[in-house]
């Protein structure tokens, strides 16, 4: 019996087992994915997948430019496909595969994204750019955002005006720059550069900027992009005193000055700024070439700009376009530019404008940063009798001038009395960039920008032309009659002054008679009618002449010792005094010598010493002209 119960027990665990055996083999593998293909544009992106099943499952792609997560799990779950943008122009193709547990197949998801076209993208928004007439120069630029997976050419071009005329004037410039597309097909963002310059006129311009692509995938055309820039008009400037302060207004913000004029206050009591007075007198030049200072003042300047000085401010350009409208200024003046001494500035023209009205008689621009003047700068010659360019950069240039920047111009070798006829005064002090140049001989490329290098054109051994000097300008100087103030102090002036003979030579009258007589100072110069006659008349009219702190050398020529204005000039200050040597720094010329002093320098002007032979005394100033010498009064002493 008892046998046979265990029997029917193991009979009965079998059974038990095959029917659980039976459940088993009966659960069914799901796995499904709601997807089989994704597409994206060449820009990337992401898709969503939904899995459905109730096995573990595990996804894997062999294409590196897209990610899913997750990658692998067990039952259903949401799977975020992730797609890098493009880098080629054809389209391509990945595929992620999916495993999943009894299952003997595989699920793939094909995952397509377009390629690129090739050429350029600019939004239509920045297809059309309006610009202000004016703006401080770091500010007249305009930038283009881009697209572009190709190189391009960007061509600029002047569109007709209002009145169909097509300006040649270059007013917008592209800054070119080469991208480098060495990264594939996908567009990179970029930024195309472009500066403007002031509009001068009283009516809009327009260009426009066509940007090319070397290759397209445009069908229907080139690809080329068109874009529209506009410029408003300068506000107008009328010709009354109106006008007169909105251009000083205008000219001086321009320039960045650090002083202000209140609009609201009466210009006449504007600082530097001085307005015609019927009590004024007008500088007439006559038809016959003479100078009336004492003319009556036109009544149509009554009450306009006479003079204005534009003092300290920071400018890299020339002179802004509105001093075209000062056109009844019979004084203008710009002076203290900040770092003037790092500026290359070109002079442009529009100053030249005012010699049509005729009224301008002096200006000063110095201590601007020039290095250059237009090549009409001449025409002022027919208006100014004072012209002050001190503390400029100009280097030697010659005669006919050179190119900057492909713009013709001249340098101060063009400021000559065939070219200023009726220039009584004439400025040119510390045409150099630098207070602290005095060894010329440590100079001698022409690639320094030191300033103007020049020489007298007389002594042994100074450099030439050919060594980037000027060696022709001092004597251009030295023939200029009409001349009653010069100040060539604080240059680099080399050389030895030339002798009475020399000026003979060089062409340069000698004194007669008839001067003598006609002298308005004859009752003086008769005195030293034993010297003068014969001698050469070298700047007769000077009555101001400086020129001390150079590296002239070598023996005080007779002409210097006896001129008739001597006494005027200060000498001892103003002529004889030359570059000063310091214990650390000495003075020394081009050929390496220390400068000290002129040979023959006089004590004072009533002891010259001796002639050259040690033994004869030479006459004194005093001498040849008593009545210069001053004259010691009882009341005098007294002062004393």
């Amino acid at each position: 019996m008892k046998r046979f119960l265990n029997i029917i027990m193991v009979i009965s665990a079998c059974m038990v087992l095959a029917v659980s055996c039976k459940e088993e083999d009966n659960v069914v593998s799901e796995f499904s994915i709601d997807k089989t293909e994704i597409a994206v544009g060449a820009d990337g992106g992401s898709e969503l997948l939904e899995i459905k099943g109730n096995v573990k499952w595990q996804g894997t792609s062999e294409s590196s430019w897209l990610k899913f997560s997750p990658s692998n799990g067990e039952g259903a779950a949401t799977c975020e496909v992730l797609v890098d943008s493009s880098v080629v122009a054809e389209p391509r193709e990945g595929v992620i595969t999916f495993m999943a547990a009894g299952q003997t197949t595989a699920t793939t998801v094909k995952v397509m994204q377009m390629g690129y076209a090739k050429g350029i993208f600019v939004s239509e928004e920045d297809r059309t750019i309006s610009l202000e007439n004016s703006a401080k120069l770091e500010e007249r630029f305009f930038e283009v955002t881009m697209m572009a997976n190709v190189n391009f050419d960007v061509r600029v071009n002047n569109l007709p005006d209002e009145d169909g005329t097509v300006s040649d004037k270059e007013w917008l410039k592209y800054k070119k720059e080469t991208p480098n597309y060495d990264y594939g097909d996908r567009p990179r963002l970029l930024k195309l550069h472009f500066d403007w310059d002031v509009n001068m006129a009283e009516k809009a311009r327009t260009a426009e900027v066509i940007i090319t692509p070397h290759e397209t995938s445009d069908t229907e055309g080139d690809g080329s992009i068109k874009l529209v820039v506009t410029q408003k008009p300068a506000p107008v400037i009328t010709d009354d005193r109106a006008g007169d302060s909105l251009a000083l207004l205008s000219i001086y913000s321009s320039m960045n000055g650090i002083f202000t004029w209140d609009a609201s206050e009466n210009m006449r009591y504007w600082k530097g700024v001085e307005l015609w007075e019927t009590t004024d007198k007008y500088i007439k030049i006559e038809a016959d070439g003479t100078i009336n200072y004492s003319a009556p003042v036109p009544e149509d300047l009554i009450g306009r700009l006479k003079s204005v000085e534009f003092i300290a401010f920071e400018t890299k350009e020339s002179l802004p376009y509105q001093v075209k409208y000062l056109k009844t200024a019979e004084s203008i003046t710009f002076s203290g530019n900040s770092n003037t001494f790092l500026k290359n500035i070109v002079l442009g023209n529009e100053i030249c404008d005012l010699v049509k009205y005729g009224n301008l008689r002096n200006l000063a621009i110095c201590a601007y940063g020039l290095v250059g003047l237009p090549e009409n700068f001449t025409e002022l010659g027919n208006t100014l009798i004072s012209l002050d360019l001190g503390s400029n950069n100009f280097e030697v240039m010659g005669k006919g001038g050179t190119t900057i920047d492909g713009v013709k111009v001249i340098g101060i070798e063009s400021i000559t009395q065939d070219n200023f006829p009726y220039l009584r005064k004439l400025d040119l002090t510390k045409i150099n960039r630098y207070d602290t140049t005095k060894d010329l001989s440590a100079y001698k490329g022409k690639d320094d920008k030191l300033g103007f290098r020049w020489t007298t054109g007389y002594g042994d051994g100074f450099p030439e032309p050919s060594d980037g000097y000027d060696n022709t300008y001092f004597t251009e100087l030295l023939k200029w009659e009409n001349l009653e103030y010069l100040s060539l102090s604080l240059n680099m002036l080399d050389g030895e002054l030339p002798s009475d003979q020399d000026l003979l030579d060089l062409g340069i009258e000698a004194y007669t008679d008839i001067d003598i007589k006609n002298a308005a100072n004859k009752d003086t110069i008769e005195d030293a009618k034993t010297y003068l006659i014969g001698a050469p008349k070298v700047w007769p009219r000077m009555k101001k002449l400086s020129l001390n702190l150079n590296f002239l050398n070598g023996k005080l020529p007779d002409w210097i010792l006896y001129h008739p204005y001597l006494s005027f000039w200060d000498p001892f200050t103003m002529i004889f005094q030359q570059e000063l040597s310091t214990t650390a720094s000495k003075a020394k010329n081009t050929k390496g010598e220390v400068i000290t002093k002129f040979s023959n320098e006089p004590t004072n002007l009533s002891n010259y010493g001796f002639e050259d032979d040690g033994i004869t005394r030479k006459m004194s100033y005093y001498e040849m002209y008593p009545k210069r010498k001053p004259q010691i009064t009882d009341e005098s002493e007294e002062g004393n």
